[in-house]
């Protein structure tokens, strides 16, 4: 009996002291209370907090204060003079340090709201807040922070604003040393996860040198992990750890940065990152991009309007336009809008609509969607090439500029069945969004010069029995005729190729041509003139003209050549009918050092 009776009193007094203790909050100034709460705030963040509206409470062992219409100021020069509000934000207290005054804040949950990062008029970051802000205060003790429908909006890469809508942000363990963080939401439609741990409040707000971070965040189907830690969070957010991203596809990079991945290039890589305030350096890059394998060291600057890239790469096979990738050029060359940068890369394997250069060594200036490439060296059909690409992504449509030259290159990558080493001289330029509409815009000049080598036989016979016994009279059994020289120089607008010289000597015979390719379609129209170097054999050189697809061109003989055949047959015999093809070719492009000068000469 005596046992009953002592707890029963035990219970009465627990419930006397409850009840005085619920009278005791309930004569409290709500709203002081919530400027108190404010006012810690504003002390941890070194930011104005302020309370707008009502402030709420729920009396239990564990009392709730409701906070309504709570904002957080913007630096000074922000687009706007919240950086974030939220309608509602309970805080979970302490009862009994309430009791006595004092204010320990064990959870805290701010609901609908919006939270807005930018940068300032000045380029300050809005998210860095002043160093040697205040310690937690009352929230010393949180145990849980939570956000619930909260829209974040910040600045992805150029001038686009991103928008992630947080369903629920939960911090668990917020005041110990290192806390779980689970993020949930969408950005653009598909699922966003964020999960990890982070370093606690209390060296937040103490804005630590090392605060750690080991996070996997998810959009759609790609995935990005941070290992690290995050120095002086709250103001210049230097980062250093490693970061490994996964993006099978376009969609999640461009709903989170802004930034329009090309389709069909699935993109994966990793780093050991140095973060610094205004950029970041990535030390031991490796990244594969569709098919590309990247390695180096890339820094990233956002100091100015657009991020600057810098670095040196090294890259295993790119290939660019419709004959290296899906979509238009403009697609491809997108990215390029969107950064600045200057880059020395190397590349094993280069393609550029079709045509491949191995062990490319080159500089790389990116302004305003401009692309320069500067090719000190690189091989190209077996030769030395080296001079200047432009992709200018900020045009539309694209435009491309080529000027280049390459030395003792194989005739034989470029022309079926024909052998020997050449010099060529491009520079040409072109707009449009993909091969067609660029080889109908071509514009340009081209050079070219060939010392000694061969035409097979079966290309011979592709241009029928006339070209055949003009090119080769005096091969009849092997069919094969040796060239001596080639020298050629042509006027490209519109895509048309026209000769403004063409010869080339073989053993028997010096041939001129005049006409126009079609780059657009592959078709040709032209007049070979054979002049042999005997005399006696002009009865067989008859002029042809070759029309029609390049590949099977129909054969015809010129009818002015007939006419004045025999007259020029008599002229032959008494002069040298090459001289007069010397001054002609010393003129173009080359000079004296054409082989075509020194070998005509001579005869």
């Amino acid at each position: 009996m005596r046992l009953r009776r002592l707890i029963r009193i035990a219970i009465i007094a627990v419930a006397a002291i409850a009840v005085a203790a619920v009278a005791l909050v309930m004569s409290f100034d709500r709203q002081a209370i919530g400027q108190r709460v404010a006012r810690d705030l504003t002390e941890a963040l070194g930011r104005q907090v302020t309370v707008g509206g009502e402030v709420g409470y729920a009396i239990s062992l564990t009392p709730e204060l409701v906070l309504r219409d709570v904002t957080l100021a913007n630096i000074e020069g922000g687009s706007q003079p919240v950086m974030a509000r939220f309608a509602e934000v309970t805080a979970q207290l302490r009862l009994w340090p309430l009791l006595t005054g004092d204010m320990e804040v064990t959870a805290l949950t701010a609901r609908d709201g919006e939270l807005l990062l930018e940068y300032g008029s000045d380029g300050r970051r809005n998210w860095a807040f002043d160093e040697g802000a205040g310690g937690t205060g009352a929230l010393s003790d949180l145990a849980s922070l939570r956000l619930l429908a909260v829209d974040l909006r910040y600045p992805g890469f150029g001038e686009t604003e991103r928008l992630v809508r947080l369903d629920e942000v939960l911090a668990t363990g917020a005041a110990s040393d290192m806390a779980d963080l689970t993020v949930s939401g969408s950005a653009d439609g598909m699922p966003l996860s964020l999960n990890g741990t982070t370093g606690g409040l209390d060296a937040l707000f103490a804005d630590s040198a090392d605060w750690p971070v080991d996070l996997e965040l998810k959009v759609g189907e790609a995935a990005l992990a941070m290992d690290g830690a995050v120095g002086q969070p709250l103001s210049t957010a230097t980062f250093s750890g490693v970061v490994e991203i996964d993006a099978p596809g376009p969609e999640p990079v461009a709903a989170v940065l802004g930034v329009a991945q090309p389709e069909g290039m699935p993109i994966s890589a990793g780093a050991t990152i140095v973060k610094e305030q205004g950029g970041l350096t990535m030390e031991d890059l490796t990244a594969t991009v569709g098919d590309t394998s990247v390695a180096g060291r890339l820094s990233v600057s956002w100091t100015g309007p657009k991020p600057n890239l810098t670095g040196d790469l090294a890259i295993d096979a790119f290939a660019l336009g419709p004959d290296g990738g899906e979509g238009t050029l403009g697609q491809a060359l997108e990215p390029l809008r969107t950064v600045n940068g200057d880059l020395s890369v190397t590349v094993d394997s280069l393609t550029i609509f079709g045509q491949t250069a191995e062990a490319v060594s080159t500089n790389l200036r990116i302004v305003d969607g401009r692309l320069t490439a500067d090719i000190s060296e690189a091989t190209l059909w077996d030769g030395a090439a080296s001079g200047a690409v432009v992709l200018h992504g900020g045009m539309s449509p694209p435009l491309v500029g080529v000027d280049m030259s390459a030395a003792d290159i194989d005739v034989g990558a470029l022309l079926e069945q024909v052998t020997g080493r050449a010099d060529l001289e491009v520079r040409v330029e072109a707009q449009g969004e993909d091969r067609a509409a660029l080889l109908a815009s071509l514009r340009g000049q081209a050079y070219a010069t060939m010392g000694e080598g061969a035409i097979e036989g079966t290309a011979l016979e592709r241009l029928g029995e006339g070209v055949l016994s003009a090119l080769a009279p005096s091969s009849e059994e092997d069919r094969t005729a040796e060239i001596v020289c080639a020298s050629g120089a042509f006027a490209i607008r519109e895509g048309i190729a026209r000769t403004e010289q063409f010869v080339f000597a073989l053993t028997d015979t010096t041939v001129t041509a005049e006409g126009a390719l079609s780059l657009i379609d592959g078709t040709v129209d032209a007049i070979l003139t054979p002049q042999p170097r005997d005399p006696s054999l002009f009865e067989v050189a008859t002029s042809v003209r070759i029309h029609g697809p390049i590949s099977s061109p129909e054969v015809e003989v010129d009818a002015r050549d007939a006419l004045v055949q025999g007259a020029a047959g008599l002229l032959l015999g008494a002069i040298n009918p090459l001289a007069a093809v010397v001054p002609f070719i010393s003129a173009g492009e080359g000079g004296d050092g054409n082989p075509c000068v020194a070998a005509l000469s001579e005869d």
